[in-house]
């Protein structure tokens, strides 16, 4: 994300704070059978909560997976960014804040509701995940794509391996476990 003026660059189009829009088309036109997908102006087809827009041009549904969906676990090498996370029991407490109340208060800095509710919705996901492990108190995550892929796409779907590193003490400390997921989505 850019800031230019009192525009912000997301992905690929520009949003506009003072007007809580998006001011460029996507240029993604949309499917012909797909009326949700027609207005140019809005976020994976105002779908923020079950779509990923990795690219900034269209939005894709996803799904977690622990198996390798294309090629080999060792195929997975080109680096896409770190997702961490030092202290899951502060994260915890986050939790407990509702989507619609981090929103309120992603808002006043946000003042478009969608694209607040849609920063909340996501900070509420990543939060949720990580409850799933009581025993962890911190994480490092590397995310990768195929060696092959072209910005993750390959073989028609969109693919990430997550490898996450899991500590029992906060501030990446204490013994750890190494375990590895993979998102996928589809248009």
């Amino acid at each position: 994300m850019w800031i230019i003026g009192i525009s912000i660059l997301i992905f690929a189009r520009y949003y506009d704070p003072q007007d809580g829009r998006f001011i460029t088309q996507d240029t993604y036109r949309g499917e012909q059978d797909d009326p949700s997908t027609w207005n140019l102006y809005t976020y994976c087809a105002n779908d923020p909560i079950n779509r990923l827009d990795p690219s900034g041009h269209f939005g894709i549904t996803y799904w977690n997976q622990k198996d390798c969906p294309y090629g080999k676990a060792a195929d997975y090498t080109k680096f896409f960014v770190n997702k961490n996370n030092p202290n899951i029991p502060l994260t915890k407490k986050l939790s407990a804040i509702t989507s619609a109340g981090l929103s309120s208060v992603v808002a006043k800095f946000l003042p478009y509701v969608g694209l607040g509710m849609w920063i909340a919705t996501s900070i509420k996901s990543l939060v949720d995940k990580s409850n799933g492990s009581s025993k962890y108190l911190s994480y490092k995550a590397k995310i990768y794509f195929h060696k092959k892929s072209n910005g993750g796409w390959i073989g028609g779907r969109y693919i990430e391996m997550y490898k996450t590193t899991w500590f029992t003490k906060i501030n990446y400390g204490g013994k750890h476990h190494v375990k590895s997921t993979y998102r996928i989505g589809v248009v």
